[in-house]
C-alpha cells in the first residue's frame, strides 16, 4: 500500500485553516450592526450618531437609539 502523499494533508489541512480562519474573522462582534445607507442618512439627519470614525470603505460610530422612529 502507498503512503498519503503529506503534501496533500499539508494542502487540506491549510485550507480548513483559512476557512476557520474567515469565518472567525468575517463575525462582526457583539454590538455592531451593518446599516444601509440610506438608514445612516436617517440616523445623521435625526443627530442620533455620535463618535463617527470614517475611513476609506466604513463609517463606525455610536447610535443613540432612545425615541429612534426607525425608517429605511
Amino acid at each position: 500500500m502507498d503512503k498519503p502523499n503529506p503534501f496533500i494533508w499539508s494542502a487540506i489541512g491549510a485550507l480548513l485553516l483559512l476557512i476557520a480562519f474567515q469565518a472567525l474573522v468575517s463575525r462582526l462582534p457583539p454590538g455592531l450592526e451593518n446599516l444601509s445607507y440610506s438608514h445612516f442618512k436617517h440616523l445623521l439627519a435625526a443627530g442620533k450618531l455620535s463618535d463617527l470614525t470614517v475611513s476609506s470603505s466604513t463609517i463606525a460610530g455610536t447610535v443613540d437609539t432612545s425615541n429612534l422612529d426607525r425608517k429605511e
